[in-house]
């Protein structure tokens, strides 16, 4: 039998992690339809039906929530499962690198395709707004580095 403190979380973490799906995927509609400076934390809160405190405590501030939108969109059907996690999944199951090379090619296609209305938004955002221009700045080095990883796993299968 699970004891009442072990139990709990699990509920609260339920909870927690459904309303800040609600909260991002209201936030990536209203920035989709009225963009980065014409969606107010306001807004999405009456969109998402939670209280504007409610977004700061599940998921941040206006750059956090437009961060957590593009990690959504990045992670697509496997959402909230962020993308290191179930590509290390994936390429940890593939020792041949021609093998490597096509389904990271693939992958780079179908993340590209949900993603870059994201980064479009995150681009002009970045134009008025200085924690949407560290984002910008931010998200470009994190690529860099997985990319960096997954030359180095394509490496090291070829081995």
């Amino acid at each position: 039998m699970l004891e009442e403190s072990q139990s709990a979380p699990s509920l609260r973490h339920t909870l927690a992690a459904t309303t800040r799906s609600q909260v991002v995927d209201a936030a990536a509609q209203l920035f989709a339809e009225q963009g980065y400076t014409g969606s107010s934390i306001g807004a999405i809160a009456q969109r998402a039906g939670v209280a504007v405190q409610t977004i700061y405590n599940s998921v941040g501030n206006k750059v956090a929530v437009l961060s957590a939108v593009l990690d959504a969109a990045a992670s697509g059907p496997r959402s909230p499962t962020p993308v290191p996690v179930f590509m290390a999944e994936r390429t940890s199951e593939i020792s041949d690198p021609v093998d490597l090379v096509h389904m990271l090619a693939d992958w780079f296609v179908e993340v590209n395709e949900r993603t870059a209305p994201i980064h479009w938004i995150i681009r002009q955002a970045a134009s008025l707004d200085e924690g949407a221009a560290e984002l910008e700045r931010a998200r470009a080095r994190q690529r860099l580095h997985n990319y960096q990883r997954a030359a180095a796993s394509s490496a090291s299968s070829a081995v």
